[in-house]
């Protein structure tokens, strides 16, 4: 397995065409000798905010490209679920990606208070415990 860092993704979807046409050549010969890419969730959230930030793309399709490199079989995604839910929750509006993603592994381990301030969980049906 070999790690895929978030620089490589950012070229694919928004980089030269000459990038984008080297990128994918190399993730073809990857599939074609079964090796597969490891993207960690600390990958998948630098992702979400360059193309929601700096590429200036709409949730939606953030949503859609994002969740398509999430499911390729070329590619093993740390806590594949929770980033996938964590997905429907930010393509919804209802939260920032990372609070998304937190409160998609809350929701996994079935945890339902939070020690936070963070009022967006509260209005997720979390209970806030505030000091």
């Amino acid at each position: 397995m070999i790690f895929a860092d978030t620089q490589i993704f950012i070229n694919f979807l928004a980089g030269s065409e000459e990038e984008i046409n080297r990128i994918e050549s190399l993730f073809r010969e990857f599939e074609r000798r079964k090796r597969k890419l490891y993207i960690t969730q600390e990958v998948v959230v630098e992702l979400v905010y360059y193309l929601l930030d700096t590429v200036d793309w709409d949730r939606s399709l953030i949503k859609e490209v994002v969740g398509t490199i999430v499911n390729d079989s070329l590619f093993k995604v740390e806590n594949k679920e929770v980033v996938s839910e964590a997905l429907e929750i930010f393509e919804r509006g209802e939260l920032d990606f990372l609070d998304a993603l937190k409160l998609a592994k809350m929701k996994k381990r079935k945890i339902t208070q939070a020690l936070s301030y963070n009022t967006r969980l509260s209005d997720k049906g979390v209970k806030l415990i505030q000091p």
